[in-house]
């Protein structure tokens, strides 16, 4: 896969000159996954930040009140992974493939170093990720109020 090719859709990476491109390449990983295969959970943690290349990837979030998962959306060319920029922990939110997928990644701990070297790729990626995990948490949040104020309302019309 050419990795230089692939970074020149992307203007920010445009800018730097071939060493810098070789050596920001250095931090990258591609990672394959085959359709309906976990990338992330709450009990498989996901050490890196990435973009969709290919493929795509259906979120879910898990409903305790129902004890089952629903799916919050499907996602193509979209980040994964941004809550290890803020914690270890998962944010409660499953990522599988919704068909064989490819993802372009950085693990989290070459982040710092990417700081260092690339700052405005550092903090133009902290930006997406930051979003694109705030998109996602707000649209988990609508539909698990969404789905519970209908269960209530349904119960409440029940009721008289």
């Amino acid at each position: 896969m050419d990795l230089e090719k692939i970074l020149q859709e992307f203007p920010i990476y445009n800018k730097l000159s071939p060493s810098e491109l070789e050596h920001f390449i250095s931090f990258l990983q591609v990672i394959e996954y085959k359709k309906d295969e976990i990338i992330s959970s709450s009990t498989k943690h996901f050490d890196y930040i990435a973009i969709i290349l290919s493929g795509s990837v259906d979120y879910y979030v898990f409903d305790p009140l129902e004890e089952r998962a629903i799916k919050v959306g499907s996602f193509k060319r979209y980040p994964i992974g941004a809550h290890n920029l803020i914690t270890e922990k998962s944010p409660g939110v499953t990522v599988k493939a919704k068909e064989d997928t490819v993802l372009l990644a950085i693990n989290i701990k070459d982040m710092q170093k990417i700081e260092e070297f690339f700052p405005h790729i550092g903090m133009h990626l902290y930006k997406g990720l930051v979003k694109a995990q705030f998109q996602i948490t707000n649209r988990a949040l609508q539909i698990l109020i969404k789905h519970h104020g209908r269960k209530i309302s349904s119960k409440s019309l029940n009721a008289e």
